[in-house]
């Protein structure tokens, strides 16, 4: 049986963008796809846009939840995916499916052992319709973490598209040469000015070295960077998160940086198809946007923190150093627990992840006398090897010789 491909769409107050989103994924070439709209708290029309789109194609599936940003938002998507116990129960009559579903007990854990969820009882999950579900938890993964089925995962954010046959592309050829992650290029588009840009400085293909890796790890260490962005750039097999019960960190943007490269340590053969199959808009009020925003526009993740700084571009910026360090944190985790369980395959590549955590804690890129989620205290605790933290700060203050300004950060950690 051929695997499958499932298209995952976050949404967030994209109104205005998000019907050429989806005429593009369901005007796909490939048409056998299991498309999943997760809206993430929107406050405009962009709910109601996903249900009309919903009533029209059967391949639809549309989840509501409270604002949690988009890494919970792509969590809750793996976990209503076809083929898992979960999605099952709510598209079939309640009679005929098991209401206890099967969890693993945490995620970013190699520990396989499982426990059940009652889904009508623990579960904070209302079924609307068998297309569409409510769900009243910011973080799915504190209540059900799912083996996930065999089959190919491309993200798409909701205000951004794909090209016709993107999937149809990377589908034959994933198949054909049983390929674990499967990547293509993008352009940008400049939406306030109607501009297309093919320059970018995303690592794919930028930074790869070769098209082609038996072994995907080697495609990260081979571009000798600590930082690695994916999660919109192809497809790969949901499966390959099972071994680690690999999700994405609740709470935070910079999420794809730990994602692929645990994702890239876990998959083997890697892929890149030069061809253009992502449009990535960038506009005034995009998640990657520094320009002003209103507190009610604001994500909820930012709305906690903003009365310390009462600027936006100041609390994005805090909260973005903030994401990087747990990021970091995430990933050097991952090698401990490969270095326990003895996963040879990727301790061989410890001098990379060594270098990893340190070169993730920016300490001088923002003043931290006003430090409202701890970062100062949690690269302390969880950043040993304070020679490299002071290799890599020195190496900042030298491209960047106004972060001296926030060398109180670095001499506070040195001292303690």
């Amino acid at each position: 049986m051929e695997i499958g491909v499932t298209i995952i769409i976050p949404i967030y107050n994209v109104e205005s963008y998000l019907e050429e989103c989806l005429n593009s994924v369901v005007e796909q070439t490939f048409r056998e796809l299991d498309i999943i709209i997760v809206d993430d708290g929107s406050t405009d029309n962009s709910l109601a846009i996903a249900l009309e789109y919903a009533k029209k194609d059967k391949r639809i599936f549309v989840v509501t939840k409270p604002n949690a940003g988009q890494s919970s938002a792509r969590n809750v998507g793996l976990e209503m995916m076809v083929g898992t116990q979960l999605r099952e129960y709510i598209t079939k009559d309640k009679n005929m499916a098991s209401d206890r579903v099967r969890t693993f007990l945490r995620t970013h854990s190699f520990d396989h052992n499982m426990g059940e969820v009652d889904i009508e009882n623990e579960l904070p999950l209302q079924r609307i319709a068998h297309n569409f579900v409510k769900i009243q938890c910011e973080n799915i993964n504190e209540y059900i973490i799912q083996e996930l089925p065999d089959r190919y995962v491309h993200f798409l954010d909701g205000d951004d598209w794909l090209s016709k046959d993107c999937i149809q592309k990377c589908i034959d050829e994933a198949r054909a040469r049983q390929i674990d992650i499967c990547a293509h290029n993008l352009v940008r588009y400049f939406n306030d000015e109607d501009r297309f840009s093919h320059e970018h400085r995303f690592d794919i293909p930028n930074r790869l070295k070769k098209f082609y890796y038996k072994n995907a790890i080697e495609a990260i260490v081979d571009s000798k960077t600590y930082s690695f962005v994916f999660s919109v750039q192809g497809i790969f097999r949901a499966k390959l998160l099972n071994c680690y019960h690999l999700r994405y960190i609740h709470g935070i943007y910079n999420e794809d940086n730990d994602f692929a490269i645990i994702l890239f340590s876990l998959s083997k053969k890697f892929l890149f198809l030069d061809f253009v199959g992502y449009f990535y808009r960038i506009h005034s009020t995009s998640s990657t946007s520094l320009e002003g925003a209103s507190l009610v526009q604001m994500p909820v993740y930012l709305k906690r923190i903003y009365p310390f700084f009462k600027d936006y571009k100041k609390t994005k910026i805090y909260y973005h150093c903030y994401c990087v360090a747990k990021s970091g944190i995430c990933i050097e985790n991952f090698f401990k627990d490969c270095q326990k369980t003895k996963k040879e395959n990727i301790i061989r590549y410890r001098s990379y992840f060594r270098n990893s955590l340190p070169w993730h804690c920016d300490i001088l890129r923002v003043p931290l006398s006003i430090d409202p989620l701890g970062i100062l205290e949690l690269i302390r605790r969880e950043c040993k090897n304070r020679v490299l933290l002071f290799f890599f700060s020195m190496k900042q203050i030298l491209r960047h010789p106004k972060k001296i300004r926030n060398i109180t950060n670095l001499i506070y950690l040195l001292k303690n």
